[in-house]
């Protein structure tokens, strides 16, 4: 796993989260994209087929790829749904840590 440093390249934070997010999808048998690069950043999670465990799948992996902590202070219900809302936090959790 790579560190992510608090300056990330917003693409690349991009395209990890696209990674993960197909992985996972893909894995669930939920991949009716063709690759990470296909799937809507603006596109909530629900309307992708992500039920709630996977999604908290996701937010482990989340934390795990990118060496942020999410969970423990982001409430559950205000957590991003979208791919682009995913970006901005995490890029704001890696600047944090500077």
């Amino acid at each position: 796993m790579p560190q992510w440093p608090a300056t990330a390249d917003p693409a690349a934070v991009e395209a990890e989260l696209r990674q993960l997010l197909f992985k996972l999808l893909s894995s669930e048998g939920l991949a009716a994209y063709s690759s990470p690069d296909k799937l809507p950043a603006g596109e909530d999670f629900s309307q992708l087929g992500v039920a709630s465990i996977d999604f908290l799948e996701f937010v482990l992996a989340v934390e795990e790829a990118f060496g942020v902590t999410i969970l423990d202070t982001v409430n559950p219900n205000e957590l991003p749904q979208t791919l682009t809302a995913w970006q901005q936090l995490v890029l704001a959790r890696l600047a944090a840590r500077s």
